[in-house]
């Protein structure tokens, strides 16, 4: 069992393109942006499972990212449009992003870039995992979606995206709500992982921006990288090993 290193930062849009503009956004700074807990930090005390060993050693080791701003959302199906409130137009254009089809009979699916994190490692074979949390079905009426890939060999930014589970009702978000969940995993499930803030250095930055490049050039060769192995296996190589998804 070890400690292992994982730096963060976070930021209120995507990563700019120029290495200067990365230290101008706000959320970098104290109190601004809200810094990810773990499950167990937020838990009461009184639960009944507070104590269980299975539950609180996952409970660890999985962190809560939450939201630096109020925001409500309206969805209109029927012209495929979306009713924001407590948010101007300059910071919908800079934070909300709705590919195509995001609005369907069936489903419907926001992008948001507030916040938007990015994680790194020096560590070999360190695999992350977004999932969503718990409360926000309920609570705020969306399901985020999830994913997970090796982020020691493919370091880039977290996409917060999230299914509407009532269109007809509305997304109501307040500072300091759950958004989703982050647990990292290596081959040895007892080790224990801490997280750094620290700034972007150059050379992560760089190897971000190539890895977003890649798929605008070969489509199908991200998909071979974001789960590539570097000498030891994924610990869970076998539930995505062999699926149709990777053979490009």
């Amino acid at each position: 069992m070890k400690a292992i290193k994982v730096f963060y930062q976070q930021f209120e849009n995507h990563l700019p393109n120029n290495y200067e503009d990365v230290f101008k956004f706000c959320l970098s700074m104290p109190n601004v942006g809200l810094e990810p807990t773990t499950v167990f930090e937020n838990t009461d005390k009184n639960s009944i499972y507070y104590r269980c060993p299975a539950w609180a050693h996952k409970a660890k080791r999985t962190f809560i990212i939450k939201s630096p701003i109020d925001v409500s959302i309206t969805v209109d199906k029927e012209n495929q449009a979306l009713w924001v409130n407590d948010i101007n137009q300059e910071q919908f254009d800079k934070w909300f992003f709705l590919e195509d089809g995001w609005c369907s009979k069936k489903k419907v699916t926001i992008q948001i870039f507030i916040p938007h994190f990015i994680f790194w490692t020096n560590h070999k074979n360190i695999w992350i995992e977004q999932k969503p949390y718990f409360e926000t079905a309920v609570k705020n009426n969306f399901i985020a979606v999830g994913g997970w890939f090796n982020l020691s060999s493919w370091t880039r930014g977290l996409s917060f995206a999230f299914d509407v589970v009532d269109p007809l009702e509305k997304i109501v978000i307040k500072r300091g709500d759950p958004l989703y969940t982050v647990s990292f995993y290596s081959k040895n499930l007892n080790d224990n992982f801490k997280l750094i803030k620290e700034d972007i250095d150059f050379q992560t930055f760089n190897k971000i921006h190539q890895n977003i490049s890649v798929k605008s050039v070969i489509e199908y060769l991200s998909s071979k990288l974001i789960f590539k192995e570097e000498k030891s296996k994924c610990p869970f190589a076998f539930l995505w090993k062999n699926t149709p998804q990777d053979k490009g």
